[in-house]
């Protein structure tokens, strides 16, 4: 049997070479239209990640913003705009390498402009030398120059700092201008909830997950306080809907552990903290929460003992340790001395909110900020070093700020760095 396939190639063949003789300018304006509309294609292709990216931005869901607008920026490497607006992203992400990696491109395309001077004066705010360019800020703000770029700079840079008032004051000028903005929302309601203020968190974190309801910090933040405030059922609904898009969040596990404790579904609970657990053993968190789902006391007290030995600050798993050793015959003494021990560690506490306010008056006080750094240091240590660095560069030779930086290198067995900060004690 012959093959046909060759004349079935042939034959259009045939008839496109007979038409472009017979037409050879209709063929030419066919091909320029098809090579048109291929080109199209693939800028569109490239353009959807930058609308993407904007959108993204707006709803203030960054780390997707930023993976969006590094695509569009494979594709066009020499747009400037988009440089500019990945190295702000980058910025409020915290990613400065990155953020100095697109304004260094910034400024091989286009020298030092305005903007891409800006941008690095807010990077120095958000990476610890706010005391040296909040004056500068400030003066923006009062001339209206890049007005709700600096306020939201400035936010960023006091809520690093815990400045909860100085945030709050940028956040009420920034909202006067954008009252449906959801990176301002989201930090109002932060900076409200650490200011007490719970009913206008809660008022924010809503109006947030109206605009942008994928918004997982915001929604983990408003479960939490729901269920500190017992509305067990919309602080699950929250919950159920974070487990879908981020089921590995370890703070979204304890969250979950709770409120399926609060439901009366302790068995789940504890799969939740196990689950955790097995990957994470020191969490302390989890621990004590593990440790409020027994029922002997003699196995609280093993994980409440676990908890404060990874955070002896842990004021909650102090006093519950106390409770434990209390339900135990033979054991008041301990239990009494464990109580002062949590009356102590809530006299510290205590200790720091008094500093705090303080520093709202006073913030680039290295005294203020040493001690602040010190409470801080065993709960949340990048926090506390940044204080504490904060101090030294005022004062270098600071005496409290030195021998806190020398303990903690000491803990952490890196005695080079332990022993810059004693010379600098020695030499005072």
């Amino acid at each position: 049997m012959i093959s046909t396939q060759p004349q079935l190639v042939r034959r259009p063949a045939r008839f496109l070479v007979g038409l472009m003789r017979r037409r050879p300018k209709t063929c030419l304006a066919v091909a320029l239209v098809v090579a048109l509309a291929m080109w199209l294609g693939v800028d569109a292709w490239w353009h959807r990640h930058q609308r993407a990216a904007l959108r993204d931005f707006q709803l203030d869901l960054l780390a997707s913003a930023y993976d969006h607008q590094e695509a569009y920026l494979q594709q066009w490497p020499d747009d400037f705009e988009a440089h500019l607006l990945a190295a702000r992203m980058a910025r409020l992400l915290g990613s400065f390498t990155q953020a100095e990696k697109h304004l260094n491109k910034c400024m091989r395309l286009r020298g030092a402009t305005e903007e891409t001077q800006l941008e690095f004066l807010l990077m120095r705010a958000h990476g610890g030398e706010l005391g040296k360019v909040e004056a500068n800020l400030t003066r923006c703000v009062e001339e209206k120059d890049h007005y709700l770029l600096v306020l939201e700079g400035l936010t960023q840079s006091y809520m690093k700092e815990l400045r909860y008032l100085s945030a709050a004051a940028c956040l009420y000028k920034w909202l006067e201008e954008e009252p449906d903005s959801v990176r301002a929302l989201s930090w109002r309601g932060w900076v409200r909830e650490n200011l007490e203020f719970s009913e206008g968190a809660l008022e924010d974190y809503r109006r947030v997950l109206q605009i942008s309801p994928r918004h997982a910090t915001t929604r983990l933040r408003l479960a939490n306080m729901l269920l500190s405030a017992s509305k067990v059922p919309e602080a699950a609904a929250n919950l159920d809907f974070l487990e879908r898009i981020t089921p590995d969040n370890p703070e979204v596990l304890i969250a979950l552990a709770q409120c399926r404790s609060l439901q009366g579904r302790d068995q789940e609970a504890i799969a939740y903290l196990d689950k955790l657990l097995a990957g994470q053993p020191d969490h302390v968190r989890a621990l004590y929460q593990r440790g409020k789902l027994e029922i002997d006391p003699v196995k609280k007290e093993k994980w409440f003992r676990e908890a404060i030995q990874g955070d002896p600050s842990f004021h909650d798993a102090s006093y519950a340790l106390y409770v434990a050793l209390n339900q135990q015959p033979g054991r008041k003494a301990e239990a009494a001395q464990q109580l002062k021990s949590y009356e102590q560690t809530m006299k510290t506490w205590m200790g720091l909110k008094d500093a705090m306010q303080e520093l709202e008056r006073s913030p680039h006080n290295p005294e203020l900020l040493a001690k602040v750094g010190n409470i801080l240091l065993t709960r949340d240590p990048v926090t506390a070093l940044s204080f504490l660095q904060k101090a030294l560069a005022i004062a270098p030779e600071h005496q409290r700020a030195n021998e806190t930086l020398a303990r903690y290198f000491d803990g952490r067995n890196e005695p080079e760095k332990a022993a810059i900060h004693r010379k600098r004690l020695s030499a005072k």
